[in-house]
């Protein structure tokens, strides 16, 4: 639900000042306005391309992560020795690779779309765009984020029965008065 330019705003002052960020979930990133306006700006940006040589740049990325490191590329100094360190300190995923399943996600405030945009605008999946001018691996994300949003809702379940379980012995042993001696030392010693 963040707005692409805000997100690559916040994260471009933070690589600046030396910061490694780490960006999951490309394909949920919004633009605002309708899907048919941003495709036509999109279509409007493949049409430009090297006079001579198409090989030699313009190179119109597709998938939304591409986009996203775009967009933060172009708030940088890229081409400056410490603008090339600090993009080196961006890595910019679709879905969630497993090495960050278990990484404790951030959101940027000031770039959401809800605090951002009036009810009811019009948003555009950074995902849907994608697919919409070549990309091919919008169905193989999806199933993936499937498969590892029931594993996440399954691992919680599991540690919510665990921290159920430690309080459900914790009043136990208050009730009876086990280990009273014990919890008094303790509390003697701060704990």
């Amino acid at each position: 639900g963040h707005l692409i330019g805000r997100l690559a705003e916040a994260i471009s002052s933070d690589l600046l000042a030396g910061g490694r960020i780490t960006v999951v979930r490309c394909e949920e990133i919004n633009i605002s306005g309708p899907l048919q306006r941003n495709r036509g700006i999109f279509l409007n940006y493949l049409y430009k391309r090297h006079l001579t040589n198409p090989t030699r740049g313009h190179f119109h990325h597709r998938s939304p992560s591409k986009m996203l490191y775009k967009a933060v590329r172009g708030m940088i100094p890229y081409k400056t020795e410490r603008g090339a360190a600090a993009l080196r300190n961006l890595q910019v995923y679709e879905g969630v690779p497993r090495k960050f399943i278990k990484t404790k996600r951030v959101c940027v405030p000031a770039a959401l779309r809800a605090a951002r945009l009036r009810p009811g605008a019009t948003v555009t999946r950074l995902g849907n765009l994608a697919a919409s001018v070549g990309w091919k691996q919008a169905n193989t994300v999806a199933t993936l984020e499937k498969k590892r949003k029931l594993a996440s809702v399954h691992y919680y379940r599991k540690k919510l029965a665990k921290t159920n379980l430690w309080e459900q012995a914790k009043k136990k042993v208050e009730q009876t008065g086990e280990f009273k001696d014990v919890q008094q030392k303790l509390a003697a010693l701060g704990y």
